[in-house]
């Protein structure tokens, strides 16, 4: 008998592992980028949310079942799947369409929204990876590119979050006046040119250590730019957003928002439950968020999706309320590691630079910048044991190999692999770099923003060309320092002056040696023979 309790346990349990796994992945049918957490709902009201790659699955467990797709901004689509569609792996393409969301009326009573935020909320410190471990670490894979919106991608980076939440009706329709109607007229420089590959392609590799509660130190293992080999744009990519949405402020490129889930939110910000998932074991809500009305603070609006038992975010979008000459949209996806912390295991931004208009001299063809950032979090460890030697007065650092690293580094720890527009950015743009020098112009551009203007082996200080005190009256100045063609450990430095009302010349010299930039180390040596102001200070 035990024998054929065992034999029928063996036999369901194996019915269960070789359940057949429907595998997809969903679109936006004219750009064919994906789209992150758009709701899948199977078989008797199960689902799932496709992550921030697109990419979702769910188990077949009869013949055929029925599933429902949708996402805000979209049609909805429907399908049927049968147990021989798993042999192959669907992409589902979802085509936007105008819409407009009726207004949402608030009943007397408890917001049933704001109870499981509230939840959210008095679970923060637990869920902030920040706040609760001792210590984490993680590698990062980081990839950005930049383009430009055309009719062919209008859908790209665009304002997806368009929620009516008050009595204010909300549409969201293409604009006309950046579209041709004719569709079919010739596709102009730009747009070819952009059908084949990007304007730009970076690629970063960083390792990141967190010991509370405050040292935080993160380095660039690798970094790749097309047409660049020495280090540019490198902090760009991983400065966009803030590592948690736990945060009380948040910070999006350079400016702070008020977090929906800081502490008192509710006052501030309107919440409203627009769907739920339900699965075997848990419901992910999906509560749409945006500030009150006539509340006077950087706020946000978008979409939380909060999973139990822990009432954590499982998923993230939101961007500013109010876009001013940068629009900014992120996704955040998170991850239970090790069954024990909630980690970001995916950051995602798309920008448009709404004061940076490319054109290509065609008529009516003027358009904006667009950048398409996508960060992977992997090879986390929670509460290693990280000794303070490892965090220096610098919480960033670069390599000295990082820009060196061969192609077979690249293949091995990249998280995705190129698409071919990608590898065709770097092939095309790269040709290009070396063609026009671009290494030497950005450093010559570099040093223009300081006022300096490199002549062979010296920098010369335009800043310092002309100068007029009372004392002196007109003073002309030559400041010469070596620059790295020299050395790039030690500098040697000196200037020539001449004042035309005392008729004195001044002079003065100086060596500098680095010992270490990281902990910013130097001996430096100094000498004068000059006049200064009484009473002045110089530092």
């Amino acid at each position: 008998m035990r024998f054929y309790l065992f034999f029928v346990a063996f036999i369901f349990a194996f019915n269960i592992s070789a359940q057949p796994i429907f595998n997809g992945k969903v679109v936006d049918a004219e750009t064919k980028e994906p789209l992150a957490f758009v709701n899948i709902v199977y078989g008797k009201h199960q689902g799932v949310t496709s992550n921030i790659d697109g990419i979702f699955s769910f188990p077949v467990t009869s013949d055929s079942i029925n599933v429902k797709i949708s996402f805000i901004g979209y049609k909805q689509y429907l399908l049927t799947v049968n147990r021989s569609d798993t042999k192959h792996f669907k992409i589902i393409y979802l085509h936007p369409q105008p819409f407009q969301l009726n207004s949402v009326t608030i009943l007397p009573g408890k917001n049933p929204a704001e109870r499981i935020i509230n939840q959210v909320i008095k679970n923060r410190k637990v869920l902030d990876p920040e706040q609760h471990l001792k210590s984490f670490a993680y590698k990062s894979y980081n990839k950005m590119y930049f383009t430009a919106k055309t009719r062919h991608n209008k859908s790209l980076a665009k304002d997806s979050i368009p929620i009516a939440l008050d009595s204010t009706l909300y549409t969201n329709l293409p604009d006309s006046s950046q579209i041709k109607k004719n569709d079919t007229a010739a596709t102009n420089k730009m747009e070819r040119f952009l059908q084949k590959r990007h304007f730009l392609m970076m690629e970063t590799i960083s390792q990141r250590y967190y010991k509370a509660p405050q040292n935080d130190f993160e380095k660039i293992i690798a970094s790749k730019v097309s047409g660049f080999t020495m280090p540019t744009f490198v902090i760009l990519a991983t400065q966009l957003q803030s590592f948690s949405f736990y945060k009380t402020q948040l910070n999006l490129l350079d400016k702070h928002y008020l977090s929906p889930i800081s502490k008192n939110s509710p006052k501030n910000y309107l919440f409203v439950l627009k769907d739920t998932i339900f699965t075997e074991s848990d419901t992910v809500y999906i509560i749409a968020f945006r500030p009150h009305k006539g509340k006077n603070f950087n706020g946000l609006k978008g979409l939380l999706y909060i999973k139990t038992p822990d009432y954590a975010i499982q998923n993230v979008i939101a961007q500013p309320m109010e876009q001013g000459d940068f629009f900014i949209k992120i996704q955040q996806q998170y991850n239970k590691i090790d069954d024990l912390q909630w980690m970001p295991t995916q950051l995602n931004a798309d920008l448009v630079f709404n004061n940076m208009l490319l054109t290509d001299n065609s008529k009516d063809n003027t358009t904006a910048l667009v950048g398409i950032n996508k960060t992977y979090l992997y090879d986390i460890f929670l509460n290693p044991n990280l000794d303070t030697v490892t965090f220096s007065s610098t919480s960033f650092k670069v390599e000295k190999k990082a820009f060196k690293q061969p192609d077979s580094f690249w293949q091995k720890n990249r998280i995705i692999p190129l698409t071919k527009k990608e590898q065709e950015t770097y092939y095309f743009i790269d040709s290009i770099g070396i063609a026009e020098d671009f290494d030497r112009k950005f450093r010559i551009l570099k040093l223009l923003t300081t006022g300096k203007i490199p002549l062979y082996f010296v920098n010369i200080n335009i800043l310092k060309f002309f100068k007029f005190n009372e004392y002196e009256g007109l003073r002309p100045q030559l400041d010469l320092e070596s620059n790295e063609k020299i050395s790039k450990w030690f500098t040697l430095n000196g200037y020539l002056a001449y004042g035309s009302k005392d008729k004195n010349w001044k002079y003065g010299g100086g060596l500098s040696f680095e010992f270490s930039k990281i902990h910013n180390l130097k001996l430096q040596m100094n000498y004068r023979n000059d006049v200064s102001e009484t009473g002045g200070l110089l530092f």
